[in-house]
């Protein structure tokens, strides 16, 4: 089963997941689940002081970590002005005791000068992380500065498709992908091919996460 989710601007998500069952003679279970929030956009033309509302009840909650979808910051061509921005958000963030993931929106790196900035304040684009207490695999791609899956580069497919590989589902009970605009919504809908989810779909994807649109949405 696959499950997509679009965040609203102002939403916290919070998730448990479990890990049990058996691959072969691999028994696999967790005593204990595994807590994590999923904060949606806080910008495109945002109202000030509620991202910072939703930090605090974070920080409340505890989860084990914090996973961001994208628009932390307003855009710009102007690198002052975004170095500037970086600042702001991680001031904003620091109340948080927990590990923090960052996705990037179009917002963060609307131009390939913003690529430098994002670099600096926040680290890689693109990237994955493990969660072995519950058999879980994260996966964070960058569609920030591209339109549909077709337009992605080369070389971040080809480290998709690497790290779904090395990473397969009868070792990890979820695999769950987090990126900011969801294209599916347009292709899938329309009956086009999309090359994101056809590679989800065939490696056993458990979930995928999205923002953009500041609006809930979930589909099958």
């Amino acid at each position: 089963m696959k499950r997509y989710w679009v965040l609203n601007i102002f939403f916290i998500f919070l998730f448990s997941f479990f890990a049990s069952g058996s691959y072969g003679q691999q028994q696999m279970a967790t005593p204990h689940p595994l807590r994590f929030a999923i904060i949606g956009d806080r910008t495109g033309s945002h109202r000030p002081g509620i991202y910072e509302e939703i930090v605090v009840e974070v920080e409340r909650m505890r989860p084990d970590f914090v996973i961001t979808v994208g628009d932390m910051i307003e855009d710009s061509q102007d690198t002052a002005w975004l170095e500037k921005e970086w600042k702001e958000y991680k001031s904003i963030i620091a109340p948080l005791t927990m590990p923090i993931y960052f996705t990037p929106g179009n917002n963060d790196i609307a131009f390939d000068i913003a690529l430098g900035p994002y670099e600096r304040n926040i680290g890689q684009p693109y990237y994955s992380f493990d969660r072995p207490e519950i058999y879980a695999h994260f996966i964070i791609l960058d569609n920030s500065r591209w339109e549909s899956s077709k337009e992605l580069p080369k070389e971040q497919i080809d480290w998709l498709i690497a790290d779904l590989k090395s990473h397969p589902q009868r070792n990890y009970y979820n695999t769950l992908v987090f990126f900011h605009k969801p294209f599916w919504f347009e292709t899938l809908t329309e009956g086009r091919a999309d090359t994101l989810h056809t590679l989800f779909k065939n490696f056993g994807v458990r979930a995928v996460f999205n923002g953009h649109f500041h609006q809930y949405h979930s589909a099958k």
